[in-house]
């Protein structure tokens, strides 16, 4: 009844959003997106609408084949310090409970590029270091960052209508509760907290 289920959706455009704010259009552009889950698919959906390149690269390779029918490049796990050699833009939406990127591989990667990279992490628990920031030639976004542009006050709207609907749940809950107990003709026993 709100759209705090869409908060994946909302994040991966986010995510997109801030890459098209670093370069102004996507067209010509490469972008790596790590990962093939929903948060991947929404980043992998709105990056292609915009007509950069995509590249996906994930642990499992198979999983990640399905994005190949709408002309993403699939790459394994194992290929991703070469990727991020060649991509304009990484944005990371892994369910992995480590970081994948350190500050060391992200080195490596920009000693052999001739233009700074864009990192985007929209992960927890987040998907690069987050030393990474101190890499000259990267600049890394996490979900903090996104967070703080134009999505903040649409979420907190939908917050306030998710507590809305508890609220009045609740109220539901304890009005049955009492007929309940008015049926039976005895008092309640035991007061529900909070209610």
């Amino acid at each position: 009844h709100t759209g705090l289920g869409e908060a994946g959706r909302s994040m991966a455009d986010a995510a997109v959003d801030a890459v098209v704010a670093r370069f102004g259009q996507l067209a010509g552009r490469t972008v790596l997106v790590v990962g093939a889950g929903r948060f991947a698919g929404a980043v992998v959906d709105r990056a292609g609408s915009l007509g950069t390149t995509v590249v996906v690269c994930n642990r499992t390779r198979r999983h990640a084949e399905r994005f190949r029918r709408g002309g993403a490049v699939v790459l394994g796990l194992e290929d991703l310090p070469a990727a991020l050699r060649d991509c304009d833009a990484a944005i990371l939406g892994t369910a992995s409970p480590v970081a994948i990127l350190d500050a060391d591989l992200v080195v490596g990667a920009v000693r052999h590029r001739s233009t700074d990279l864009l990192l985007v992490d929209g992960c927890v628990p987040r998907n690069v270091d987050p030393r990474v920031r101190g890499v000259l030639g990267v600049t890394l976004l996490d979900i903090a960052d996104l967070r703080s542009g134009d999505l903040a006050p649409a979420w907190s709207d939908e917050a306030a209508a998710a507590a809305g609907l508890v609220d009045a749940e609740v109220e539901r809950l304890r009005r049955w509760w009492v007929r309940r107990a008015s049926r039976r003709g005895s008092a309640l026993d035991v007061e529900p907290v909070g209610l």
